[in-house]
């Protein structure tokens, strides 16, 4: 019984070790797959693709991966891909081609460079898009009653940031949940929004004379 007890943990053992080896030899098989493919994908410029095949190559075995000479290979072409994404997330900014930068920002975040691209992307919605959230964006002069003009303009403030808000935070959050850009991005919709409200109501009290009134009573 007890050298039958050892024969079987023996036998065990070689099988668990079969299937290391195995999976190494799989692993190492695989990484050279990636790399054939991650280059065919640089060349075609698909960067979509490329990025896929750099996330196959680090979910292989680090100390597997590292035993062959593609995984160097896939590691420079990596730096590479990173230029690529970062010149083709940059121009698109440029063009304020939202669908494209927000297509680019999963990309980015796979290759440890989301935190950049999350400031980046909201200094441009800053610039191009919280524009829409503005005191002038109502007019008041053309209103019957200032009074309502004031009121119309304070409403035209919120309703654009609502329209921001449901037209866009789906496709931040779903670029940009990891490095916390949906939390930024509302932060600085609300900071903009008690901006230009205050502005509204600041002329609202300036037109109600608050100041002479409140000194006279």
């Amino acid at each position: 019984s007890e050298r039958l007890s050892n024969v079987v943990r023996r036998l065990d053992n070689m099988q668990i070790r079969s299937q290391q080896a195995l999976t190494v030899t799989e692993d190492i098989i695989n990484l050279k797959d990636c790399k054939v493919k991650l280059i065919a994908a640089i060349e075609d410029k698909n960067l979509t693709l490329a990025v896929k095949y750099i996330r196959q190559a680090h979910e292989i075995d680090l100390k597997a991966a590292k035993t062959s000479d593609d995984f160097e290979v896939i590691l420079s072409k990596e730096k590479e891909v990173k230029e690529m994404v970062q010149t083709a997330f940059s121009a698109a900014i440029t063009d304020s081609n939202i669908k494209l930068v927000m297509s680019l920002c999963p990309l980015l975040q796979t290759l440890g460079l989301e935190s950049e691209a999350r400031d980046k992307f909201l200094d441009f919605v800053e610039k191009t898009i919280f524009i829409a959230v503005s005191a002038d964006a109502s007019s008041v002069e053309g209103a019957t009653d200032a009074a309502v003009g004031y009121a119309q303009a304070l409403s035209s403030v919120f309703n654009s940031a609502y329209m921001i808000i449901q037209q866009y935070m789906p496709m931040v959050i779903q670029g940009m949940e990891n490095s916390l850009g949906d939390i930024f991005f509302i932060r600085k919709l609300n900071m903009k929004v008690e901006q230009e409200s205050g502005q509204v109501l600041k002329r609202y009290m300036k037109y109600r004379s608050i100041k002479e009134n409140i000194a006279a009573i």
